[in-house]
């Protein structure tokens, strides 16, 4: 098996157990864990980033992020890097149950990347902060999202007051909901910066005399990506009435539609391949 496979295989494997040993925790907090949660994912982050630096010296700092593999690599690793503080953390205990699941799911998928590089502007330096900043983006929206969805399942045991060992045992709410709003707020500037490098590099690719069009798929994603995310941050943060459920739904809604919106594009914009 070739390395790019072998730590795929090694961060989806990993974290899905991390997973369910985080979520195995929460029903038996006093007890032995089932799996060490902590050392398990700090081993798999570990060999990602020995993989990450090893890729680095062999074939150079740019090769190794100027390709889709390695951009999921690096955003595995955050998410995995944000679990691992959250499963040490009294305050946001549950989080770290759907950080490791998202890191794995991400590591399954990047089974299907191969560790190439594009040509055209993917050759340029620039090209690895357009990659890290937007990889760091959606670590933050995939963490805000994550703890919308803590929060949801929460809020619905105890307004069904159903009996679960969840409860008494998880974030509070407002523990979740200030670490959602915060994400947002801290991915926002990264995300505004991958796109602005994405289409200055969409704008090096044009034809000498022509000129980018906002009708071009990818910037009118990118265009559409960014009113999203921007109303976003400002309806979860200076609308009062934007609070609870409404808020960690709206993360949910926004970060899926970012995200299906951008699987849309890659599909039809051969430009930004």
């Amino acid at each position: 098996m070739s390395g790019h496979l072998l730590i795929s295989t090694s961060c989806g494997l990993g974290f899905t157990i991390a997973a369910v040993g985080a979520w195995l925790r929460l029903g038996r907090p006093s007890r032995r864990p089932v799996v060490p949660v902590n050392f398990l994912a700090i081993l798999v982050t570990l060999l990602t980033v020995a993989y990450l630096l090893n890729s680095s010296l062999r074939n150079g700092l740019f090769e190794t992020f100027q390709n889709e593999h390695g951009s999921a690599l690096v955003l595995a690793l955050l998410l995995a890097l944000v679990g691992i503080g959250t499963h040490r953390s009294a305050s946001l205990r549950g989080l770290d149950v759907f950080l490791f699941g998202l890191a794995a799911i991400v590591g399954w998928v990047s089974l299907g990347l191969r560790p190439q590089t594009a040509g055209g502007v993917m050759q340029h330096s620039w090209f690895v902060s357009h990659v890290l900043a937007l990889a760091i983006s959606l670590a933050c929206f995939a963490i805000s999202a994550s703890a919308g969805a803590a929060y949801l399942l929460i809020h619905r045991l105890l307004r069904h007051k159903q009996p679960s060992v969840l409860l008494g045992r998880m974030a509070s709410l407002e523990a979740l909901e200030r670490f959602g709003r915060w994400s947002l707020l801290i991915g926002f500037p990264m995300f505004t910066y991958g796109l602005l490098t994405g289409i200055c590099g969409l704008a090096h690719r044009v034809a000498p005399g022509e000129t980018l069009s906002v009708t071009d798929p990818m910037v009118a994603y990118s265009l559409a990506a960014f009113v999203l995310y921007a109303a976003m941050v400002g309806c979860v943060w200076f609308v009062p009435r934007i609070r609870g459920r409404l808020a960690a739904a709206l993360a949910i809604v926004g970060v899926a539609a970012i995200l299906a919106g951008f699987v849309l594009v890659e599909l039809v914009a051969s430009v930004h391949r």
